[in-house]
């Protein structure tokens, strides 16, 4: 089963905050992000960390300037393999 080994490592999970992470190619100027944009923004509970695995392109547009902004972390994987842009990464 190809997932088998990620759900043993979440399995091994240290204590702490839970991850999550948006994986997309459209964080930039669209009609989705428009509405994604205000759940990006809100607060999390301190038990989480958000994470974007962008596999798109900069467009320099202020809309992707505020959806960067709303999160912990931002992972370009558009010029990874497979293989590299799959976790586990490490944030």
């Amino acid at each position: 089963m190809p997932g088998a080994a990620a759900i043993a490592r979440a399995a091994q999970r240290k204590p702490g905050r839970i991850r999550i992470g948006y994986v997309s190619g459209e964080f930039r100027a669209q009609a989705t992000m428009y509405l994604m944009a205000g759940l990006f923004r809100e607060p999390r509970p301190r038990a989480f960390r958000g994470f974007r695995l962008d596999n798109g392109r900069d467009d320099g547009s202020p809309m992707r300037a505020r959806v960067v902004a709303g999160f912990d972390k931002f992972i370009p994987i558009a010029i990874l393999s497979d293989h590299d842009a799959a976790p586990p990464w490490r944030p």
